[in-house]
């Protein structure tokens, strides 16, 4: 697939799962502590947060890599937009990444994408941790 239509189909899947109960979908979530884990936001709590969007049947598998997991840990968590994804073929979710401070400091994150049938990219993200444990996450060019 060609990026324009790639990236129309992530801002519509974007746009149904956030249109939905403000993006947070409890119910068909599965958390998990991440070493794979993988653009940035903060809630009220400091925590930062990426989210990339997929599609199930060849949509991008998105793992991360802290370089120093003692100032951040991962969380993962993975949301459909369609309560009835499973029988949906090729079904959108976005998967959320939360970052949450453990000890004042800078690491790195790397987020990989990897599909057999879209492009696969690495990003690399500068993970910055206040006294506070308030997290702040750029991305590194």
């Amino acid at each position: 697939m060609n990026r324009k239509l790639l990236s129309a189909m992530a801002l519509l899947m974007l746009a149904a799962v956030f249109g939905r109960r403000g993006g947070k979908d409890k119910e068909d979530a599965q958390e998990e502590p991440a070493e794979k884990a993988g653009e940035g936001a903060k809630d009220a709590d400091g925590y930062a947060y990426l989210t990339f969007s997929s599609f199930d049947g060849g949509g991008p598998v998105y793992t991360a890599a802290i370089a120093d997991p003692g100032v951040v840990s991962c969380y993962y968590t993975r949301s459909y937009g369609n309560p009835d994804h499973a029988s949906v073929d090729g079904a959108a979710y976005n998967v959320r990444f939360e970052l949450r401070g453990i000890k004042p400091g800078e690491t790195e994150l790397t987020v990989s994408a990897r599909s057999p049938i879209a492009d696969n990219w690495d990003r690399r993200y500068k993970v910055t941790v206040d006294e506070e444990k308030r997290v702040r996450v750029e991305a590194v060019e």
